[in-house]
């Protein structure tokens, strides 16, 4: 522990030599150097983009702005300084934020209700015209930089409280200012983790994470053709054998459920998929394939799709503290669950 000699009233050499240093940090009007970022940032794009913003109807090309003044009131509380460029170009960031834009569809949302079309043609001309020898126009990157926190903002709106107005069932085409879609984007462009800041926005309910993980897996499915359907027949329970039990095996695992490839006989492994997949098509939980359980298993799978992003949009209209406890009815399953805490409770 550094101190002073009782003996003596000078300081002990520890002290001597560390006065300098708190010397220097005691200094008034020192100030910290400015970031690469923020040594990067030119002027003349923080005027257009500042003029961008005035303008009485603000656009980007032949598109208006969906949220013109959330975009206003974060720009100007930065000192209209970009986030998602970097010099003259794109930065690594705007690429993420792209890609998530792209995966919309994981929760259940669609990729083009946010202008991705036109921000990838963006991205195409800055890297053909020459961002990085700065030969792309200043106002072409301004385009860019406000287009991609008008997507981020109204992604993160839907992400927060559902695509549609739950109580007419229309669009819902701009964030509200002030709101969590608002607060997510100034705290991205001030250096927030954009997937930390995005996965905060979603409800946080393990059903919620669920579904979207299911969604992952059956868009997957879809991109590959879709899955295999069980031929027509008696129903398949515990003990069954055969190639129509091979074919249901098949179907399983394509929805992502753990059935070993090649099995032929209905064992405990296929009567538990078969359970966990009425459990989330709603069916009775009876872990036998009947004709209602076969007809949804060989429903395409676009229909499953459509059923599992209104059921996303459901819990987004739902508050994001649902309280202490619980009661989720499944009423075609008739089966009710009491969670504690997110966590289930017996009952």
């Amino acid at each position: 522990m550094y101190g002073v000699n009782r003996g003596s009233t000078q300081p002990t050499r520890a002290l001597r030599l560390a006065a300098p240093l708190l010397f220097f940090l005691l200094l008034p009007g020192c100030k910290r150097p400015p970031s690469t970022t923020e040594q990067r940032v030119d002027p003349r794009l923080a005027s257009s983009i500042s003029t961008a913003l005035t303008s009485p109807s603000p656009m980007v090309g032949s598109l208006p702005l969906r949220s013109p003044v959330s975009l206003t009131r974060v720009y100007k509380a930065r000192g209209n300084r970009p986030g998602w460029i970097a010099g003259t170009c794109p930065s690594a960031r705007a690429v993420e934020l792209i890609r998530a834009l792209m995966a919309a569809g994981d929760h259940g949302l669609r990729p083009s209700d946010y202008p991705v079309v036109e921000i990838n043609a963006l991205q195409d001309e800055a890297r053909l015209e020459g961002c990085k020898e700065g030969r792309w126009p200043l106002t072409r990157a301004a385009d860019m930089e406000l287009l991609l926190s008008d997507a981020m903002l109204l992604f993160a709106t839907h992400l927060a409280s559902g695509r549609l107005h739950q109580e007419d069932l229309t669009p819902r085409r701009a964030a509200s200012p002030g709101g969590p879609a608002e607060a997510a984007l100034a705290r991205i462009l001030g250096g927030g983790r954009l997937v930390e800041q995005l996965s905060d926005i979603p409800p946080r309910a393990a059903g919620y994470a669920s579904l979207v993980g299911t969604n992952r897996i059956l868009r997957d499915a879809a991109a590959q053709g879709g899955w295999p359907t069980i031929p027509e027949g008696e129903e398949l329970r515990m003990g069954a054998q055969g190639p129509r039990v091979a074919a249901l095996g098949q179907r399983l695992r394509a929805a992502g459920f753990p059935v070993s490839a090649g099995k032929t006989t209905y064992g405990r492994a296929v009567e538990v998929a078969v359970e966990a997949f009425q459990e989330r098509a709603g069916l009775e939980m009876t872990g036998v394939v009947d004709a209602e359980t076969l007809a949804r298993l060989n429903s395409p799978v676009d229909e499953h799709l459509d059923r599992i992003a209104l059921n996303l949009e459901r819990w987004r209209w739902l508050p994001q503290d649902l309280g202490p406890l619980v009661v989720l009815v499944n009423i075609p399953g008739q089966r009710v669950r009491l969670l504690s805490r997110g966590s289930e409770a017996l009952i």
